[in-house]
């Protein structure tokens, strides 16, 4: 599989989380998750040289993984500020 193949398949899983976070599928969105760290744990061990030849598309698939983070950050943002107010403070020693 080629950088280009990862980054591509990157975008899928971000597509699809942005899509679960918009339905409030929580346990999809995590069970999504995993699959993306690893996906970026392929990504980390590629090499530099690997990277240059498609660096306008990946620069393109980049910023396409980024919008789909901050639509899924829109929708997580206020269950996560929610569930704060419900759970009690942790106690401090």
């Amino acid at each position: 599989m080629s950088l280009l193949d990862d980054f591509q398949r990157l975008l899928t899983i971000s597509r699809e989380m942005q899509a679960q976070a918009i339905k409030g599928n929580w346990d999809a969105l995590n069970a999504l998750q995993s699959q993306r760290a690893a996906c970026i744990a392929r990504l980390s061990s590629v090499s530099a040289s690997q990277s240059a030849r498609d660096s306008d598309e990946i620069r393109r698939l980049i910023g396409e993984i980024q919008s789909c983070d901050e639509a899924v950050m829109e929708h997580a943002m206020p269950l996560r500020e929610q569930l704060a107010a419900w759970l009690p403070a942790p106690s401090r020693p």
